[in-house]
C-alpha cells in the first residue's frame, strides 16, 4: 500500500558535481518566484549529503519546494541519502539507515556488495579503513530484510534475557568464554542461546547470529562485536571494550559493601561438529557459488571484447590502408591466399606493420621501434650537393668562401660543370647535406617500415574473430569452421 513506505511518482534524485549544483543554484536565484522551466511543472532542491548525516542538509531550493508541495518523504530522503554516501565511500550509518540499505541492495547478492563497495573505495584518495570495524560490515553479511529482522530479534532476545539472569554484559561473555580466551566460538555461542533458552533454536540460526556478530569474519567473535551485537538500536553506544577496568570498579564497589560477588559459572559448548559442518558446506556453497559468478564474468568479459574487437576491425576497414590485420578468407580471396601457397580450407589473417603504427590489439613490452624498409646502408647512394644553379658538386681542393656559410678556406666541393657558377662548398656545410639525408631516410612517416625490437622483447597479437557476417560475407554459422593461417 506504501503506508509505511511512502514514494512519489515522478520524483528523481541525481548526484552532480559540485559545478553543476553552481550552474542549477544560479539558475534559482534567476528564476527567484518564477517556474524553473517554462510551460513545466518542474521543482527542484539542492541536498548536501555529507558523512555522519542521515538526512542530509537542504542548501537551496525552487519556489514551489519551499512552500511545501513537492516536500520528500522521510523514508525517500534516508532511502536516498544513504545510497549516495554508500556510493561515497561512507562507513559509518545508524541501523535505521543500514536496514533501509539492506532492503535496496537485497537483489544483489552480499558478496557482489562488498565487491563494489571494495573496488569503489580502492578508487578514492583517503585514508585506509577497514570496513569491517565499522556498522557498514552488516550490509555485507546480511542476506535481505527478513533476515535482518530476524537476527535483530535474535539480539533483542539475548539482551533481554540477559538482563533477567542479573547478570551484566561483561559477566556474561566471561560466563559464556567457556576457554577463557577472551572470544567466542561457534559452540560457546551454541551454548549459550541455549541457556538462555532461545525459543525454536537451531544449528542454522546459531551460524547466522554468528555470522551477524563476527564482523571481521575470524571465526570468533571478540570482545568489542559482542557488545555491539548487545547494544540497543537508536541508544547512545555504550560499548565497554576495557572489562577489567568494569571488574575493578566492581570489586570495589563489592569490597566497600563487605561483599564479594560470585563470579558466574561456565556455560558449556554445544554443537561443535555440527557447526563445523555448517559452517563448512556454507563456505563450499559460496566458494562455488563465486566460482561461478566469475566464470559468467568472465565470459561476459570475453564476449564484450569479441564484439568490440569486431567494431574495431569493422571501423578500420573503412580508414585508408584498409583493417589492420586483414581477414582472407576462401571463397572471397582465393587468389590472395593461392599466392601465399594457403590451402582453401585455411583463413588467412595478415598482421603488417608496414604502416609505422602497430596492428589492432598488438601488445608489446620492451623496447622497439619503427624503421623505414631499406636495401643496404642508409648512406649509400646519396644525392650529391648542388650549386645555387642546380648543377652538381665535384670533389675538389680550392681556396674560396663557401656558398652556404659564407666562411673563406678550405674548400672540398665546386661546381666544375659551369664556371661561371663559381660555387664552393666547405666540409662542414657538406656533411650536413648529407646527415639531412640519412636523417630523412631514416624517418618512418610516409614510408613502407618493419618494426625492429630489441632482445628481450615480446609481441603478442591477438587473432580477430571470423564471426561477423559483414567481414566474411558468409552466415555466422559457417565462420566457425575451417583452421586459421597466421602471417606477419
Amino acid at each position: 500500500s506504501g503506508r509505511l513506505r511512502p514514494e512519489h511518482k515522478g520524483r528523481y534524485w541525481i548526484a552532480v558535481s559540485l559545478a553543476e549544483a553552481e550552474t542549477l543554484r544560479r539558475v534559482l536565484h534567476v528564476r527567484m518566484t518564477r517556474a524553473v522551466l517554462p510551460d513545466k511543472k518542474v521543482d527542484l532542491a539542492l541536498h548536501l549529503s555529507q558523512s555522519g548525516q542521515e538526512m542530509g542538509r537542504i542548501l537551496d531550493a525552487s519556489a514551489g519546494w519551499r512552500e511545501g508541495k513537492t516536500g520528500a518523504s522521510p523514508h525517500e530522503t534516508a532511502v536516498s541519502h544513504g545510497c549516495f554516501r554508500f556510493f561515497d565511500g561512507d562507513m559509518h550509518y545508524l541501523p535505521p539507515t543500514l536496514t533501509k540499505l539492506v532492503r535496496v541492495l537485497q537483489k544483489a547478492h552480499a558478496h557482489d556488495r562488498e565487491l563494489f563497495f571494495q573496488t569503489t573505495v580502492n578508487a578514492r584518495r583517503r585514508i585506509e579503513r577497514k570496513w569491517q570495524e565499522t556498522p557498514l560490515s552488516t550490509l555485507f553479511t546480511v542476506s535481505d530484510e527478513w533476515m535482518a529482522l530476524k537476527q535483530r530479534a535474535q539480539a533483542a532476545f539475548v539482551r533481554h534475557a540477559v538482563k533477567a539472569k542479573n547478570l551484566s554484559p561483561w559477566e556474561a561473555f566471561i560466563a559464556f568464554d567457556a576457554d577463557n580466551n577472551s572470544r567466542l566460538a561457534p559452540s560457546e555461542l551454541y551454548g549459550a542461546l541455549r541457556w538462555l533458552q532461545v525459543p525454536e533454536l537451531t544449528a542454522e540460526d546459531v551460524v547466522d547470529f554468528f555470522e551477524l556478530a563476527d564482523h571481521n569474519r575470524d571465526g570468533m567473535i571478540e570482545y568489542s562485536e559482542y557488545m555491539t551485537l548487545m547494544e540497543v538500536p537508536g541508544e547512545k553506544s555504550g560499548q565497554h571494550f576495557d572489562g577489567e577496568e568494569e571488574d575493578n570498579e566492581d570489586e570495589e564497589e563489592e569490597e566497600e559493601g563487605g561483599a564479594r560477588k560470585e563470579p558466574p559459572p561456565k556455560i558449556e559448548p554445544y554443537g561443535a561438529d555440527e557447526l563445523r559442518e555448517i559452517l563448512v558446506r556454507r563456505r563450499r556453497s559460496e566458494l562455488e557459488r563465486q566460482k561461478e559468478e566469475q566464470a559468467r564474468r568472465t565470459v561476459q568479459q570475453q564476449e564484450l571484447d569479441l564484439k568490440t574487437y569486431r567494431q574495431e576491425l569493422l571501423a578500420s576497414a573503412e580508414r585508408e590502408g584498409g583493417s589492420n590485420p586483414k581477414i582472407l578468407l576462401p571463397g572471397r580471396d582465393a587468389e590472395v591466399l593461392k599466392q601465399f601457397g594457403i590451402a582453401h580450407e585455411y583463413r588467412l589473417v595478415e598482421f603488417s606493420f608496414g604502416s609505422n603504427q602497430h596492428p589492432l590489439r598488438t601488445f608489446v613490452s620492451g623496447k622497439c621501434r619503427y624503421q623505414p624498409v631499406l636495401i643496404g646502408d642508409v648512406r649509400k647512394h646519396l644525392e650529391p650537393m648542388q650549386c645555387p644553379g642546380k648543377h652538381p658538386l665535384q670533389a675538389g681542393d680550392y681556396w674560396s668562401q663557401c656558398f652556404q656559410c659564407k666562411d673563406y678556406g678550405q674548400m672540398v666541393r665546386g661546381c666544375s660543370v659551369n664556371w661561371s657558377c663559381v660555387s664552393y662548398c666547405c666540409s662542414r656545410c657538406y656533411r650536413a647535406h648529407e646527415e639531412e639525408q640519412v636523417k630523412e631516410r631514416s624517418d618512418p612517416v610516409g614510408k613502407k617500415t618493419a618494426l625492429v625490437c630489441d632482445a628481450g622483447c615480446e609481441l603478442t597479437l591477438q587473432v580477430p574473430p571470423v564471426s561477423s557476417a559483414e567481414d566474411a560475407g558468409q552466415p555466422v554459422d559457417k565462420m566457425a569452421e575451417g583452421q586459421f593461417a597466421v602471417t606477419v
